[in-house]
């Protein structure tokens, strides 16, 4: 994967700092898997998310997670460290980099992204210019595609769609109450159906 990548080349231009955990690492409720997305509600920095995810929470270390919530959604990749790259920080400050996302063959995302980590992992958050757009792809589409330049040379990674329409339905309908007697954030029941 090109996080491992980029963490690996990152690390041989920075020296290598302490630094406490970036924040609460969460809980996860009602993990279900569809295709090669994962549904679940994740309780982080005492609020509930949805969180979609290519890999169980509980297993791999490199993944794509898209965080939704009342206020919209953050798209990160997040790859764990093991062995001696736990405890290791490449930079207690976020490193800015260009992204481009693509899904299947429509036009391309180019946002800017901020590349973060703490003891136990490190971050690669999507900025501005992934809206509604992104997520109206992602139910289309069958394979997302990343490229990341960090100036001197790009790195590539691929996701797998499969499954992500049917986690994100399944996301939304334990978040806002869909048949669900009002979901974690209230409102919603039956009557949502004949609007």
């Amino acid at each position: 994967m090109f996080m491992k990548s980029l963490v690996r080349a990152l690390i041989l231009g920075l020296a290598l700092l302490p630094f406490a955990s970036l924040a609460d690492q969460g809980q996860v409720r009602n993990e279900q898997t569809s295709g090669d997305w994962y549904s679940a509600i994740f309780h982080i920095n005492n609020t509930d998310k949805i969180r979609l995810s290519t890999r169980e929470v509980s297993h791999g270390n490199s993944f794509l997670v898209l965080d939704i919530d009342s206020s919209g959604y953050k798209a990160l990749l997040i790859q764990e460290k093991k062995g001696n790259e736990i405890g290791s920080v490449v930079s207690p400050n976020p490193i800015q980099l260009n992204c481009e996302l693509r899904i299947d063959t429509y036009p391309v995302f180019y946002v800017n992204c901020s590349f973060n980590d703490n003891n136990t992992a490190a971050f690669l958050s999507f900025g501005q210019g992934l809206g509604t757009r992104f997520i109206d792809q992602m139910k289309s589409g069958s394979i997302l595609r990343i490229r990341l330049n960090d100036g001197s040379q790009s790195y590539y990674d691929r996701y797998s769609l499969r499954g992500f329409t049917r986690s994100y339905n399944r996301g939304m309908s334990l978040m806002y109450g869909r048949g669900n007697g009002g979901g974690y954030y209230g409102g919603g029941n039956d009557s949502d159906y004949f609007r």
